[in-house]
């Protein structure tokens, strides 16, 4: 008994003793296995980047760089080693219970990359050495000025596949040095005879600096032209003033009762309150925008027939909520040429190599600093992917008899009609969107909406059709929110039909500058704002397979002015792009082609 006493006293020593060394390597293990799976959780992050940017420090057009923006597991600064923790998803979780009113969320997108990305040393001193002296001083400050804004060009002789940097650093009229981005600058490079034309890509560092970038697609002479389209104050004040202004576009409405027709006004609502109107709630296909009419005391709501509308009554909404007279300032500068046109010498290399490792045309592309370039009126390469050129038999093989359903604008009314006159291919329908701006009056029971025409694609219609839309020029003056609401339902209707007919083309085509002549045009047609749109497209729709069809350099780089409705030989090089992104693996033999 007396050593079976000695044996458990020792066990009861030994035993804590060994839960202790387990518990030990049990914890070095599991610190380990986090670490391990933190490391392999950023990869798949890094592997999953969806956002690709040229790097300019190269002369190839293909080279890309991936941009990983500070959301990882763990973010960990190169330059000194620290390690920051993913604040946003872990340790700030308000949008998980309440999303309402979160605008500044993109605001501190770009000022975080504004300043941890400073584009001068002197900056970048500054910062590191927090200087919070108070410099004093009495001065002004006025937007930036296209005749003072400096031009640097390092060389002006260049070889084909080179890329031509062009440097902008903006004043404002007084002279006085701008140290804010924002403006919106538009560049192009030309050669007249014969026609040669590129757009520049503009870089903001947003410190008023700014990178402009030229694919020298060509030999001989050119010139580079730079234009201020609008300032960043201009651009402000249809962000803040403008575009959250309910009911911007009104339409003339006819009611019908007993053989009588009534006249009124309506117009498109997503905030706000109102009282004894029609109301006119269509959810699935815009969300919570509601169309509202002004009601007649003699006739009821459901009589409402033919809507309207045209330039003159947007002309006129501008007017009436004062953003012309009290603020023409803001346009002054539209379209102002920055600096003298730049003359630049494109030489052929010693050996001539002009083949670029593009990728096929398909969904989902990155977007290249260089979109492309015309060779000649009826000729533009892109530089996004291996578009090619299509005779009217390459495009009915490639089309093997589809129908392409068309949802958008006139501009789409246009590819309908080059479709059929130039490449000679019948089975094309198009659908124009409600709710339209145009002098022709429209059945209002009558109108499309992209989820209906979707929705009608299912069955047999899977394999026999390509869906092309667009939602631009009608829709500039929706707010910010009922246009984005609106994409975001198509967005869902979409996702539908890729569940129902897996592998279906689905392709949207981005709008293009267009003429901003006059003041009330560039509010509410403003090229800042499709441009803008364009953005909006691509970040609601994108990851779900669709093609981009990306038409903006083209438009602006042509030799004619751009507008709303392009000429005919730009038109059909559209169509060439878009065929190239329906058929990218095509086994057509070259003389097939145009």
């Amino acid at each position: 008994m007396t050593s079976h006493r000695v044996v458990s006293n020792r066990q009861k020593l030994i035993y804590p003793i060994f839960l202790f060394i387990s518990g030990f390597v049990v914890g070095v293990l599991m610190l380990n296995m986090e670490t391990l799976l933190g490391r392999t959780y950023q990869k798949s992050r890094q592997r999953k980047l969806d956002s690709v940017v040229y790097d300019p420090s190269t002369s190839e057009t293909t080279s890309y760089i991936a941009k990983a923006t500070p959301r990882n597991y763990e973010d960990v600064d190169s330059k000194h080693g620290l390690c920051i923790k993913d604040w946003h998803g872990l340790f700030f979780p308000y949008n998980r219970y309440n999303r309402f009113a979160m605008e500044w969320v993109g605001i501190i997108d770009e000022l975080e990359w504004a300043i941890e990305n400073r584009k001068t040393e002197s900056d970048v001193d500054s910062f590191a050495n927090d200087d919070s002296s108070i410099l004093i001083g009495t001065g002004s400050l006025g937007m930036t000025s296209p005749e003072r804004t400096r031009v640097i060009l390092q060389r002006r002789t260049y070889y084909v596949g080179d890329t031509i940097h062009v440097t902008l650093e903006t004043f404002d009229g007084n002279g006085r040095r701008r140290m804010r981005g924002g403006d919106f600058f538009e560049a192009v490079m030309m050669t007249t005879q014969p026609f040669r034309g590129t757009t520049g890509k503009v870089v903001d560092y947003l410190n008023g600096t700014y990178s402009i970038y030229f694919y020298a697609g060509w030999s001989g002479d050119a010139t580079i032209r730079i234009g201020l389209s609008f300032t960043r104050e201009t651009i402000n004040f249809l962000n803040t003033v403008v575009r959250p202004q309910e009911q911007r576009v009104l339409w003339n409405v006819d009611f019908r009762k007993d053989g009588e027709i009534y006249n009124t006004t309506c117009g498109l609502k997503n905030e706000g309150i109102w009282s004894n109107v029609c109301e006119y709630s269509i959810e699935a296909a815009i969300g919570k925008t509601v169309y509202l009419c002004d009601k007649h005391e003699n006739i009821g709501c459901a009589g409402i027939e033919t809507v309207r509308t045209t330039i003159r009554l947007l002309d006129e909404m501008a007017e009436r909520f004062n953003l012309v007279a009290n603020n023409s300032a803001f346009f002054e500068s539209r379209g102002g040429q920055v600096g003298d046109p730049i003359g630049v010498l494109i030489k052929e290399p010693d050996v001539i190599n002009r083949r670029l490792n593009l990728p096929e045309c398909g969904p989902d592309l990155p977007i290249p600093l260089l979109d492309g370039y015309w060779l000649g009126k009826t000729s533009y390469r892109s530089l996004v992917c291996r578009a090619r050129h299509w005779s009217p038999g390459s495009f009915k093989r490639c089309l093997s008899g589809r129908t392409i359903t068309l949802f958008g604008d006139s501009t789409l009314g246009q590819i309908h009609d080059i479709i059929k006159r130039r490449f000679g291919y019948a089975e094309v329908d198009h659908y124009f969107p409600a709710f339209k701006i145009g002098p022709n009056p429209a059945s209002f029971w009558e109108q499309s909406f992209a989820v209906n025409v979707i929705n009608g694609i299912r069955d047999e219609r899977c394999n026999s059709t390509i869906f092309i839309m667009n939602l631009s020029f009608h829709f500039s003056s929706w707010t910010t929110r009922a246009y984005l609401e609106r994409l975001l339902h198509i967005k869902h209707t979409l996702k539908q039909l890729l569940i129902r007919c897996p592998g279906i083309p689905i392709l949207i085509k981005g709008s293009h500058p267009r003429e901003n002549d006059y003041t009330e045009q560039s509010i509410h047609s403003s090229n800042w704002i499709f441009f803008d749109m364009n953005r909006m497209m691509r970040r609601v729709m994108g990851g779900l397979g669709i093609m981009f069809i990306d038409v903006w350099d083209m438009c602006a780089s042509y030799y004619s002015k751009t507008l709303v409705h392009m000429p005919d030989d730009v038109i059909e090089q559209e169509v060439h792009l878009m065929t190239s992104y329906i058929c990218p693996s095509t086994t057509l033999s070259e003389h097939e082609m145009k």
